[in-house]
């Protein structure tokens, strides 16, 4: 995942300004992939500085409160994939749900897919998490 992350960081890159839905893409993968946000942070500050507003909220979905970070299951916490769901039918509203859920998803490669809509879907939920910024250059 995190491959394909830097590549498609790499191929679509020139086009982030006109297509922000490939910066959603690449970050999705970095997500799902479980990627370090130090690199990718560097990278982005070297390349890509002139069109910081469009990247820099999904660079922060990378940074986890230490409560938030994703921890291997235990009996009692709302951090099984049917809790975690149950959650999100119960409380539709609450983008940290569906972010618990990728988490979830992602311990397993073959649910990718799953994991980049959950984490996705977060993203259309709250936009304002994305914290766009007023004009948008090219890198």
């Amino acid at each position: 995942m995190e491959l394909i992350a830097w590549d498609r960081i790499e191929r679509y890159r020139p086009i982030w300004r006109n297509d922000p839905a490939e910066v959603e893409t690449a970050f999705a993968y970095l997500l799902a992939s479980g990627a370090e946000r130090d690199q990718f942070e560097e990278y982005l500050r070297q390349n890509c500085s002139d069109i910081e507003e469009i990247w820099r909220s999904y660079l922060e979905l990378m940074e986890r409160a230490p409560g938030q970070q994703v921890k291997p299951p235990q009996k009692g916490r709302n951090n099984t994939e049917a809790e975690i769901r149950a959650l999100i039918e119960s409380d539709r509203e609450n983008a940290t749900h569906l972010v618990s859920l990728g988490d979830v998803l992602r311990r397993d490669p073959r649910r990718a897919a799953e994991a980049e809509s959950a984490f996705r879907s977060a993203i259309d939920m709250d936009p304002s998490s994305r914290r766009r910024g007023p004009a948008l250059v090219a890198c």
